[in-house]
């Protein structure tokens, strides 16, 4: 896993909201994941709300296939929030801008700060990458998710938050020979299966209910991710290879 542990929570997070002001409600809402993308191609994936409104994660993929997605329904984006600055992840970001979406990044967010942007409470927080990479924390509608990808390890245990939906990137199974072309773009801020399933056993509370495998390698053997994953967080928790142009009940 690498260096320190530190624990990530409401006292080392920057707000000045309480939980009744920051979208931590009692009432648990129903939500849709849309893989609009997945992997090395391009990522994007939209939460759909009850209330039919979207937040975007991700903009790697090209806007036709983002408004198609959501309807073609702009306006119902309420934010893009973008990991972190390869292509793959926010080559299109400047389209949601175009149309007013307000966009978020490393670049325009401080870490560990807490946002309220239009009723959605999020923290973004670093992982390792070969370039400076949130993780985000979202919390709304009595949901609390957590978005990961392209991240190396996690330094941070963040079981206090009481996550029901990861959506988080398993990269590889096993690690590739060193003497293989790939192996320090694999090694190097990519997360293996042994990686996940170390953070979900050190996070998973009863509040759990989904994990969603994103951005995965092609090669990658996605049944064995699946049922490795399902033995770490029990039967009752919903594990999904996402798939592009899938719409995920979560």
């Amino acid at each position: 896993m690498g260096g320190t542990i530190y624990h990530l929570d409401h006292k080392n997070v920057s707000t000045g909201h309480t939980d009744s002001e920051n979208g931590h409600l009692k009432r648990f809402s129903p939500m849709e994941l849309i893989t609009v993308g997945t992997g090395s191609s391009g990522n994007c994936y939209l939460i759909r709300r009850d209330s039919g409104r979207f937040i975007a994660l991700d903009a790697g993929v090209p806007w036709k296939k983002v408004m198609i997605a959501s309807g073609f329904r702009p306006t119902a984006i309420d934010l893009a929030l973008i990991t972190h600055s390869h292509t793959d992840h926010c080559y299109y970001q400047k389209d949601f801008e175009r149309n007013c979406i307000q966009t978020f990044s490393p670049e325009n967010l401080e870490a560990r700060k807490a946002r309220i942007i239009n009723g959605v409470y999020i923290v973004p927080f670093e992982v390792p990458h070969d370039a400076t990479n949130y993780a985000y924390m979202i919390r709304v509608d009595g949901r609390t998710i957590v978005y990961m990808t392209d991240f190396g390890y996690c330094r941070y245990t963040l079981r206090s938050w009481n996550v029901d939906t990861w959506i988080i990137a398993c990269n590889y199974v096993e690690t590739p020979d060193r003497d293989e072309v790939k192996y320090d773009h694999v090694v190097t801020g990519h997360s293996s299966l042994k990686t996940v399933k170390e953070l979900l056993e050190a996070n998973k509370t009863d509040a759990l209910r989904n994990v969603i495998i994103v951005h995965y390698s092609e090669e990658a053997d996605t049944e064995c991710m699946k049922a490795e994953i399902q033995s770490i967080v029990g039967d009752g928790v919903n594990v999904v290879i996402a798939k592009k142009g899938q719409t995920i009940e979560i």
